[in-house]
């Protein structure tokens, strides 16, 4: 089934191996033809989008090998004669945010927001958000709340988000493609800052929603608001010729990790993660964090633990005691650092996060086992201990 950006991690895979060989061609370090060739605004992509705003693939990119060492520690790893197998891994990537060309526009989502007197709020007043986005671990109905609250300028202990019930909220699109807090959460934003000027429309500029109701502007029955989808302006991409803006922003991640290696079981241990990531403003930077690491994880058991077993069509290892997957005894520390970049097309600045952090984990990982291993061009994922060794040996049995 789908899981966090399906097809990206494949080719984004496939892109982080190729800059690795090309850097061992031309005979530059891995950080080094990364950082020559890191998108820059102004820069043209596949589909002919001039990237504007927002475009921080040489920022995140230098953070990350600042914060790991990278450099000083692959130099040292290279040098050492203490029969340790150690390697330092990189990987620099971008992430569409939201559905892919004008799947937005037709998608159309709403959201709604109701403003209501209620003695037991706080503030006396209820702010309820009506969406079908669901919340499935990633925090959306915090997320959403805090939006509500500081648009309105109420406790966050005043806003709710209703059920997800089709008879009670509006469409507002799946809760997939990394759009929720983007692309709903602007909605969130757009609805409740139309409440507020519905009660407030003759008010002073500085007046609150708490003024309004003291004053008697607070109309009894309430005030509701729904908006739809609007696209930022200048986002056209043509669907016949597949020209134009694939996405109305990028989010950009850069991952180290640093690795050992057994030299008699081939077993790989991860030793340290960094990763820096552009998410925009994160909205509530804990809930952020807790995100990349999930999917940092994610993306490092793809690289080097995670395993298929296909028999006859059919898959053989379906089960948790056979499949197996990362515990906390198997990850360090992961360091994740925030590189804020506000996007004006976002609630607050804010840009998505979801499925970005698994996409360039497993090539950082398998990069760093390629430099454990002496610059072995491995090309596949996992790296299991036995692939490790099947590629030691055709190598000869020497690193």
């Amino acid at each position: 089934g789908a899981f966090r950006g399906f097809g990206a991690p494949q080719t984004i895979f496939a892109c982080e191996r190729m800059m690795d060989l090309l850097a061992l061609r031309v005979g530059v370090s891995p950080a080094e033809i990364r950082r020559r060739n890191a998108l820059q605004v102004g820069d043209t992509t596949c589909t002919g989008q001039v990237l504007s705003g927002s475009v921080t693939a040489r920022d995140v990119l230098e953070d990350a090998l600042d914060i790991s060492g990278y450099e000083r520690k692959r130099k040292a790893f290279q040098q050492s004669e203490d029969g340790r197998w150690r390697g330092m891994g990189v990987a620099l990537w971008m992430h569409g945010c939201g559905f892919t060309g004008n799947g937005e526009k037709h998608l159309a989502s709403r959201v709604r927001v109701g403003l209501r007197l209620d003695p037991d709020s706080p503030d006396g007043v209820r702010a309820s958000i009506f969406t079908s986005s669901t919340e499935i671990g990633q925090g959306m109905r915090t997320t959403f709340r805090q939006i509500a609250s500081e648009t309105l300028g109420l406790a966050l202990e005043s806003v709710v988000v209703e059920r997800q019930d089709t008879g009670l909220a509006p469409d507002s699109g799946p809760t997939v493609a990394s759009r929720t807090c983007m692309v709903v959460g602007e909605l969130v934003h757009r609805a409740a800052a139309r409440c507020r000027e519905m009660v407030l429309a003759d008010a002073s500029p500085d007046d609150t929603l708490a003024d309004g109701l003291m004053s008697g502007r607070f109309p009894t029955e309430g005030v509701s608001a729904e908006v739809e989808y609007e696209p930022p302006p200048g986002v056209e991409f043509d669907e016949v010729t597949y020209r134009g803006a694939a996405y109305p922003v990028y989010g950009y991640e850069a991952t180290v990790v640093e690795v050992e290696v057994d030299p008699v079981t081939f077993e790989v241990q991860i030793r340290d993660v960094v990763t820096v990531a552009d998410v925009g403003q994160p909205i509530h930077p804990v809930i952020v964090e807790g995100q990349i690491e999930g999917g940092t994880v994610q993306g490092l058991a793809y690289g080097y633990l995670e395993t298929v077993a296909m028999v006859d069509g059919g898959m053989a290892n379906g089960r948790m005691t056979d499949y197996i997957v990362p515990t906390a005894c198997d990850m360090p520390r992961i360091r994740v650092r925030l590189h804020d970049a506000p996007w004006r097309g976002g609630p607050f600045g804010a840009k998505g996060v979801g499925e970005m952090p698994l996409d360039g984990a497993a090539p950082a990982v398998v990069s760093a086992i390629s430099q454990a291993l002496g610059g072995l061009p491995f090309r596949r994922a996992p790296l299991t201990p036995e692939r490790i060794l099947r590629m030691f040996l055709q190598n000869g049995g020497a690193i």
